[in-house]
């Protein structure tokens, strides 16, 4: 034993036993065998450029269907954008001129002259049975709001004067269909109304050519010479605001089968266009449209994840209406997914059934035409079917209430999603060249004695803002009072995954 005599001053160097340190003896596992029978190979990719983009894609593609909840699906879809997507619009309330085709492609919408009668058979004789009853209350309301003015609003400009007599003309007479069929049907009992409900969709539109700028950019940089002339894709918006909307539990039935020629081969226009030349929160029980009024006309009604397919059709009702004159249209939506390649090499198609125009009423209440409220109790009578397996591609908690995260991130990131979808721009807007900054320093540098700190000047920290992530910003500092724990500075970062985590 070796033996060390202590001293008084701080000793520089000690011996110790190495027999009192390492006291177990060393092993590890028994090394796997390398030799199997049968043999491995990895599997063979294709590394070119264009099949690299398609595999990042279809993994994106994957996660966002892989997440359990709606507000996860939604956060992802976001977060590849920290100033939102540059997208097309198109609005109900400003339609382009021609641009019927374009809106057909761009939805694989194929347009059926009339409704579906055979849809509505099963209800059409208790329609009418209660069209008689509720004529006379129908007459009395119309004489209310388009004969006798109840406001000051009524004397004002001849255009808004109508709006607003149209809208109180809409609601008065959903009180009076829903009171009619209420005793009827239990699902218009406990439906849910909305008044003039934001609604928008997003989707990425395929199949659509470059622009002059792009390909110049893709002919001019080597490694995508190659992809000048690939087709692009196109994010597109679409709004619209109905006067009034009906929301019930279940969905509505199918009118045709997915597999029918009509959903499958039907006529669809091919315009591919550039695009530039033309509401309710997730967790709510009544998910499914049962019935849309509109007082103008409408763009589209799809609406859905555009990088999850449908597993089973969803249909909507709607009515296009001035209080006066009437259109009926019912939609199914058999396919949302029309990226890429999609939006022509689709095995479904969308259809739309459009009706005439009809004529509630003449000037001063005179012939009552029965056949418009026969088929606007007919779309209220219309029941929902209930399905085993709704939601396939959510997990056994549908909303973020149930997410297995703590209280605290589950209130902060339905915030922040909140925040997102309320339409408002960003606290900082989205950087910009200014016009003087392009003539002064990008065409002509005479400024070159100024430190470069812009986005498109050379700088070590130099990014295009368009490429910035939503989830890359600096963590958010904790005031000491407000500390749980006195060790924990910053809040965690945004995931979609595990809401918020530290990285």
């Amino acid at each position: 034993m070796i033996k060390i005599r202590p001293v008084a001053a701080p000793s520089l160097l000690r011996f110790i036993k190495l027999e009192q340190v390492c006291t177990r003896p060393c092993h590890h596992a028994v090394a796997p065998n390398e030799y199997t029978d049968v043999p491995k190979y990895p599997p063979i990719v294709d590394m070119s450029r264009r099949a690299k983009k398609k595999r990042l894609k279809t993994a994106w593609h994957d996660k966002i269907t892989k997440l359990p909840t709606v507000e996860q699906k939604l956060m992802e879809l976001n977060l590849p954008k920290y100033y939102g997507y540059w997208s097309g619009h198109l609005i109900d309330v400003c339609p382009k001129l021609l641009g019927l085709n374009f809106i057909q492609y761009a939805t694989r919408t194929h347009v059926v002259n009339g409704l579906p009668e055979e849809y509505y058979s099963d209800v059409k004789n208790e329609a009418e049975r209660l069209t008689t009853a509720v004529t006379d209350k129908v007459e009395h309301l119309i004489h209310l709001n388009y004969n006798c003015p109840l406001s000051r609003r009524s004397f004002g400009p001849g255009r808004a004067s109508e709006r607003h007599s149209t809208q109180n003309f809409l609601l008065g007479l959903h009180r009076l269909m829903a009171s009619t069929v209420d005793s009827t049907v239990q699902h218009i009992k406990e439906s849910v109304v909305d008044m003039q409900p934001r609604v928008e969709a997003f989707w990425i539109l395929g199949g659509l050519p470059p622009d002059e700028m792009l390909r110049k950019t893709r002919k001019n940089y080597e490694p995508s010479k190659e992809l000048e002339n690939d087709l692009i894709d196109r994010t597109m918006q679409g709004v619209s605001t109905p006067r009034l909307g009906v929301r019930v539990t279940d969905g509505l039935p199918e009118v045709v089968s997915r597999d029918d020629p009509l959903a499958t081969s039907a006529f669809v226009p091919d315009n591919k266009l550039d695009p530039r030349a033309f509401g309710f929160w997730p967790g709510e029980k009544k998910e499914h449209s049962q019935l849309w009024l509109h007082s103008r006309e409408f763009i589209t009604k799809f609406v859905e994840e555009y990088v999850t397919e449908l597993t089973y059709p969803l249909v909507q009702q709607s009515a296009i209406t001035d209080g006066q004159r009437w259109n009926f249209s019912v939609y199914q939506l058999n396919t949302c997914t029309l990226h890429s390649d999609l939006a022509t090499n689709n095995p479904h198609n969308n259809i739309l059934w459009l009706g005439e125009e009809q004529v509630l009423f003449e000037n001063g209440v005179k012939g009552l035409n029965a056949e418009v409220l026969t088929a606007l109790i007919s779309m209220y009578l219309k029941k929902g079917i209930e399905r085993d397996n709704p939601t396939p591609h959510l997990g056994s908690y549908k909303h973020l209430a149930d997410h297995p995260a703590s209280e605290e991130y589950r209130e902060m990131f339905q915030s922040h999603l909140h925040d997102l979808f309320s339409g408002r721009g960003r606290h900082f807007m989205k950087p910009e060249m200014y016009l003087w900054e392009k003539i002064y320093k990008k065409d002509f540098n005479t400024r070159f004695f100024e430190a470069r700190r812009r986005f498109f000047e050379n700088h070590y920290k130099q990014k295009d803002p368009g490429q910035r992530r939503l989830d890359e910003y600096s963590p958010i500092y904790i005031p000491k009072a407000k500390r749980k724990d006195r060790r924990v500075k910053y809040k965690p970062m945004l995931d979609s995954e595990e809401l918020y985590k530290y990285h």
